[in-house]
């Protein structure tokens, strides 16, 4: 998601500017103190995308899908993703954009890893390796 998000941002749409750069000097905005603001790299936001990516893959993750973890996460990532507009920091189509570069690398990163096996000993918990592997290591006691 990152690879793709920076690809993005800088190779493919660096010259997409942020809104404080397009807005008039004396433009009368709410600006919350302490929150530099920057002025270019905008599209799309890597903050969307990488919460998107979080929940996506906890949701995926998760046995119980009770729809109030669901709501609960969706809500924490559309306030991180209201909080990007809200300090100008980046447009809607960009955090939009960020939303939608996260939740399909999470699909497709849960799908292929479906499908690949790995080796053997990735199948067996720490326990396993611990005594099938650590019988040799003297312990102290």
């Amino acid at each position: 998601m990152s690879i793709v998000v920076q690809l993005l941002k800088r190779v493919f749409f660096s010259c997409m500017l942020r809104p404080i750069a397009l807005l008039p000097i004396d433009a009368s905005l709410y600006l919350v103190d302490g929150v530099r603001l920057l002025r270019d790299l905008s599209f799309p936001s890597g903050h969307a995308a990488t919460i998107f990516v979080l929940i996506s893959v906890v949701q995926l993750l998760s046995r119980s899908k009770k729809k109030s973890y669901t709501v609960i996460l969706l809500g924490l990532a559309l306030m991180v993703a209201y909080s990007r507009i809200y300090l100008c920091q980046h447009f809607y189509i960009d955090v939009y954009a960020g939303a939608w570069i996260g939740i399909i690398s999470a699909l497709v990163v849960y799908s292929c890893s479906l499908y690949f096996r790995g080796p053997d000993w990735l199948d067996h918990s720490i326990y396993f390796l611990l005594y099938t592997y650590g019988k040799g290591l003297p312990i102290k006691k």
